[in-house]
Formats: structure tokens, C-alpha cells, sequence
């Protein structure tokens, strides 16, 4: 029992079911007492009063003799007698002669009667002989009263103390040594490894208890967990063996890749220095001129095709690495420019070209001319795949902080006169292998791997490439990227 009693004197399940016993205990407790004083109290009280009821029957006759006969040493006794009488505390008896009796000591509680004292003659008729009072005294009563009080409410609370304790021990043994195992059980189980199942010490009934469903629930949702493991292990394995195959064929395709952009890309760079040699030559007819110039173009249009996928094996191989350092930003905008212009002109379209460096630009900026170079002529060409006639125009303006305005790095934006892209397909056409085109008789091809190309190598800079429309132009495309100022560098003339 102690060992039972230490247990549970430092749970707090236990702890708060102690208080709540005892509250409950000693609240019954006081009302039990009080109902059994009062009964008590009603019950001596009636006993007391019955003094009064044998005094009018022993000793009223003998007095009413005694004053009638003028014996008042007879009186004087009879008064003494009930003086002595239990819980008597006060004795008055007047007479129409004017005597008077006063024995013991008054009490404005005490319990008073009093008894008309009359005598029966012949030939007067009744004839009072005095007035007798009696007070009966409580204090007694009262004191028994108190007593009783304090022994039943002690007895009460004790019993109550001892009925809430033992059955304390009572639930610790059938209830919660059982919940602090199921617990411990629950704390400590690893559903990595194997354990044995949950048995509790106790015996088995015929009908299923709630500790019998908490267990069998605890059990249930072991069993559970250890099925949803081994089948996560099981997808585990087939993923961990899926990404090897993977990687596998990842590296296969980059090594395939690469040997063949060795063995395609010299003999396409012979080729089309064949044709330039045939184009630029001057004793070539203008007929054969105008095939090498044909020739020449898709040649160029091959080489470029092999370089995207090249660039798509190493963005997914994770090849590709970013070499920022110190360019001049003019010297690199007229590039683009005359890029894009040269394009125009081989294309033979109408198409005007432009370029607008903003005033507060710095001469010096540090990034990977060759990627953002890539990037632009991408989005040029992308831009003059679907003009026909207007404009292209290329804007490079400088980025600053918002809190400090400190300059951050460059916005690069290509305006065109285009088809334009639906809003609805302004996210999709930076998807791979992807190529949207209004026009039902287009001629246009491609592999639709340029934007996507552009796009993840602004994000390996840290930059973000979107397209918009505005008013003078039918569609942008834009990208910004995050960059270091060169310093002690003035501002790009205007």
C-alpha cells in the first residue's frame, strides 16, 4: 500500500484526484454532521422539555396543597426539589398574598413555562393559589451538542479520508500503473525497430474494458505505423535505385553529348567555312553565291541548335559555372546591338534596331559576359523570329535599393513589334521544348529551348527574367540581374 501510495504521490492524474476525493469527502462530511446534530439537538430538547411535563405531574399537586394550607417550609421543599430537577435552572412562584419564592438564576434563552396554581373549593369554586415559572437551561444540551459535533465531524472526515485513500490505491492499482505503462510503452518504442507487444498485468475478462480497447488501439496503431515504415523503406530503396539509374543515364547522356558535340562541331565549322569562302569569293557566280549564303545559314542555324543542347545537358548536369568579372557595359550593349542588326539583315526583314543606355549607368560592371551576352542574343533572336516589320529595340538601365537606393545591378529589356504571346502562355513558352506561334502560315522553327535556356541561366545569377506588353511596343522581355559596381568609375555619356 505505501509503495502504491509513493507512486502516485508524484503524479499529477493521482494528485488532482486526491484533491477533488477529499474536497467531495469533506463537504458530505460537514452536511452529514450537521444533519445528525440537529436531529440530535431536536432530540435532547424533547427530553428536556419533558421535565416540565413531570413537574406538573409530581410536583404542582403537592405544591398547590402546601400554599393552600399556608405550609410554606412544605413550599420552600417542593421548590428546592424542582430546583434539583435536570436542566432546572430557575424557579419563581407568587401568590394573590403576596408571597414570592425565587430560587437559582434566570435565563432569557432558557426554556420558561409557567403553571396557574389553583385550588377547588365547595362552596368558592376554583381559587388561584399562585403562579409557579420554571426555566429550563440549554448550556448543557449545548455543550453535549458541541462534543457530539467535533467527534462525528472528525469521525466523518476521517472515514471519508480513509475510503477517498484507499480508493486512491484502488485506482492505482486497476487504472493508472496501467495508463503509465501504456504511456512509457509509447514513449519509448522506435518504429525502426522491432519490440515486443504491449501486455499489460492484469487479468483478462470476458467483456473488453476501456484499458483492454486503449491497448488494443496502442497495438493497432503500432502495427500501423510499421507497415506505413517498411513500406516508405521499400519506396526508399526503389527511389534511392531509380535516381542511381537516373544519374547513370544523366552521365551517359552528358558524355554522349559531349563526344558528339566534338565530332559534329568541327565538321560543321568546316562547312561553314566552306561556305563563307564560296560566299565572300569573287570569281563565284552570283548563283552559286546565293546557295552558299543559304547553305551558310543553316549551317549556322545547326551549330546554334547543337550549342542549346549542349547547354541543356550541363544546366542539368549542374555543369554549367558562372565566371562573373569586369566588362565594360557600352562596349557590350554595341555587341548585342550589331548582333541583332546582322541577324535582321541575313533574315532580309524591315525591321528597325536600336539601342538606349540610360544616363546613370557606370562604365564597369562585374558579370559573365559570355552568359548575359547568350542570354541577350536568345531573347534578340527570339524577338526577331516573330517580327516581321517595326522595331526591336535593346534598354539597359541601371537597378537601385529601395531603402538607399544603392545601385544593385542591371535591367536589360528587349521591345518588340511582334505577334506578341497570349497572357495565358507567359509562363509556358519558358517551358523546354515549347514554342507558341498566332499565326496559322507560320514558317518558323525551332527546338523552343531558347527562353528556357535564358531563363535558367538568369536564375543560376541570381536574376529573374519575365515578359510583359506596353504600349509602344507589343511584347518585352526582360531580365534582371544582381551585380557589383566596379568603383571610383564614372557615369556611361549619354
Amino acid at each position: 500500500m505505501f509503495k502504491a501510495i509513493k507512486s502516485f504521490a508524484f503524479d499529477r492524474l493521482s494528485l488532482r484526484l486526491v484533491m477533488a476525493s477529499l474536497i467531495i469527502s469533506g463537504i458530505l462530511s460537514v452536511f452529514s454532521t450537521a444533519i445528525q446534530i440537529y436531529s440530535s439537538f431536536n432530540r435532547q430538547k424533547m427530553d428536556v422539555e419533558q421535565v416540565l411535563d413531570q413537574i406538573d405531574q409530581t410536583m404542582v399537586p403537592t405544591l398547590k396543597h402546601a400554599l393552600w394550607e399556608f405550609d410554606f417550609d412544605q413550599v420552600e421543599t417542593v421548590l428546592g426539589g424542582i430546583l434539583t430537577a435536570e436542566a432546572v435552572a430557575y424557579v419563581e412562584l407568587h401568590t394573590p398574598t403576596g408571597h414570592s419564592w425565587e430560587q437559582g438564576s434566570s435565563d432569557m434563552e432558557a426554556i420558561s413555562r409557567s403553571y396557574p396554581l389553583t385550588r377547588t373549593h365547595a362552596s368558592r369554586g376554583e381559587t388561584s393559589v399562585g403562579t409557579l415559572t420554571v426555566q429550563l437551561s440549554l448550556a448543557a444540551v449545548r455543550d453535549r451538542i458541541w462534543a457530539e459535533f467535533w467527534t462525528i465531524l472528525i469521525s466523518n472526515v476521517a472515514k471519508a479520508y480513509l475510503a477517498a485513500l484507499a480508493l486512491l490505491v484502488v485506482m492505482h492499482r486497476m487504472i493508472i500503473r496501467h495508463l503509465l505503462k501504456i504511456a512509457a510503452h509509447v514513449s519509448d518504442a522506435n518504429p525502426l525497430e522491432a519490440r515486443a507487444a504491449l501486455k499489460l498485468d492484469r487479468k483478462r475478462h470476458s467483456k473488453l474494458d476501456a484499458l483492454d480497447q486503449i491497448g488494443m488501439s496502442v497495438e493497432g496503431y503500432r502495427a500501423r505505423v510499421s507497415g506505413y515504415i517498411s513500406e516508405l523503406k521499400d519506396e526508399i530503396q526503389a527511389r534511392e535505385q531509380a535516381e542511381k539509374v537516373a544519374n547513370q543515364a544523366a552521365q551517359a547522356r552528358t558524355t554522349f553529348l559531349g563526344n558528339m558535340s566534338h565530332e559534329v562541331r568541327n565538321p560543321l565549322n568546316s562547312i561553314l567555312g566552306l561556305f563563307h569562302l564560296i560566299k565572300e569569293g569573287e570569281d563565284v557566280p552570283d548563283r552559286h553565291r546565293q546557295q552558299a549564303a543559304v547553305g551558310h545559314r543553316a549551317a549556322q542555324r545547326l551549330l546554334e541548335q547543337l550549342v542549346n543542347v549542349l547547354d541543356l545537358s550541363r544546366l542539368d548536369s549542374g555543369s554549367i559555372e558562372i565566371n562573373p568579372h569586369e566588362a565594360n557595359i557600352r562596349s557590350l550593349a554595341n555587341q548585342w546591338l550589331e548582333t541583332t542588326r546582322g541577324l535582321v539583315h541575313r533574315l532580309e526583314k524591315p525591321i528597325q534596331v536600336a539601342l538606349e543606355l540610360d544616363d546613370s549607368l557606370h562604365r564597369l560592371y562585374k558579370l559573365d559576359a559570355v552568359r548575359v551576352g547568350q542570354i541577350v542574343n536568345n531573347l534578340t533572336a527570339n524577338a526577331v523570329k516573330f517580327t516581321d516589320t517595326g522595331h526591336i529595340l535593346l534598354k539597359v538601365v541601371p537597378t537601385f535599393s529601395d531603402k538607399n537606393n544603392d545601385p544593385l545591378g542591371l535591367q536589360i529589356s528587349i521591345f518588340d513589334t511582334g505577334i506578341g504571346v497570349d497572357f495565358a502562355n507567359q509562363d509556358a513558352i519558358f517551358q523546354r521544348f515549347t514554342q507558341f506561334d498566332a499565326r496559322p502560315d507560320t514558317t518558323q522553327n525551332g527546338t523552343g529551348l531558347g527562353l528556357a535556356i535564358s531563363r535558367d541561366l538568369v536564375s543560376l545569377m541570381d536574376g529573374e527574367l519575365t515578359t510583359h506588353h506596353c504600349k509602344q511596343s507589343k511584347f518585352v522581355t526582360e531580365f534582371r540581374l544582381n551585380l557589383s559596381v566596379m568603383p571610383c568609375v564614372e557615369p556611361l555619356p549619354v
